[in-house]
């Protein structure tokens, strides 16, 4: 299994919304297997970025 690299557009994302004691578990256990977790303030600041660098693109011209 590929899992990339955390915050990239090759990451693998699991959302635990709602995630009461079994999320937490699951947790542990993806960070018991060096998985690193991004919390909502992480990916809302990581969307930024690229939303930003995006931004700053210029299209070529033909």
């Amino acid at each position: 299994m590929r899992i990339g690299t955390p915050l990239s557009a090759s990451a693998t994302r699991v959302m635990l919304p709602g995630s009461g004691e079994l999320g937490k578990e699951v947790i542990i256990a993806l960070q018991r297997r060096g998985v690193a977790l991004a919390t909502g303030a992480d990916i809302a600041a990581a969307r930024e970025r690229a939303r930003l660098a995006a931004s700053r693109v210029r299209p070529v011209s033909a």
